[in-house]
């Protein structure tokens, strides 16, 4: 369900900019309340998500209560960061489109460059 509400929500957003450029107003303004309709789909969506992760946690269900977090965080990646749930910017700082976020680290390489270089090479 929900990465149809993503598809459909780009979707409205690419129809926007369309009639937006081809100066189409009414068409532009049709398709912005439609792009409302299903942030606010999102939003409850991402709020259902955090109930569960909650209730999950309170009954020692850690495993499931990350899961529920983990999708209410893609999802609201995917919204405008004016969008964002509130909610979630204690969990996910940076997901909740805060100007305070942590800069993300650089990615982990598995061996270091060095060590890749000094290691010798297989034989068959």
């Amino acid at each position: 369900m929900s990465h149809d509400l993503i598809a459909e929500l780009h979707g409205y957003a690419a129809e926007y900019q369309r009639y937006e450029q081809s100066g189409r107003e009414d068409r532009a303004a049709a398709a912005r309340r439609e792009g409302e309709r299903v942030i606010a789909a999102i939003q409850d969506r991402i709020g259902e998500l955090l109930d569960q992760a909650e209730e999950h946690e309170s009954k020692g269900q850690e495993v499931l209560a990350a899961q529920a977090r983990v999708e209410a965080k893609r999802l609201a990646a995917e919204l405008p960061p004016e969008h964002r749930p509130e909610r979630l910017r204690p969990l996910y700082p940076d997901a909740a489109g805060t100007e305070d976020a942590a800069t993300p680290a650089p990615p982990e390489q598995a061996v270091p460059k060095r060590a890749a270089a000094k290691r010798p090479a297989k034989t068959a």
